[in-house]
């Protein structure tokens, strides 16, 4: 017989499945789960993301060079995946 611990999913399992409409992220060791954001803020998101490509990413005005991602998937060490922050920039 297996023990309970052995049946239960692990939290990148539990993180997989959680319903549409819901997200969550890997803090600690522990799943938290929040609904997705709203209309209005993947709109200010998205224009923010906007105002950010041209000096960030293509050097028009700013050091260019970044790479700007919205809702970016994260994988770190272990291989857990965080759909991190809203927005995301990376200096190449």
């Amino acid at each position: 017989m297996q023990s309970a611990a052995a049946l239960q999913p692990t939290l990148y399992e539990s993180l997989k499945v959680l319903p549409e409409g819901v997200t969550g992220e890997i803090l600690n060791g522990q799943l938290y789960a929040h609904p997705r954001p709203s209309g209005s803020h993947v709109f200010i998101g998205s224009v923010l993301g906007a105002e950010l490509l041209a000096p960030f990413h293509k050097g028009k005005g700013g050091p260019g060079g970044w790479w700007i991602l919205v809702e970016p998937e994260v994988h770190f060490v272990r291989n857990i995946v965080s759909n991190g922050p809203g927005s995301g920039g990376l200096a190449a």
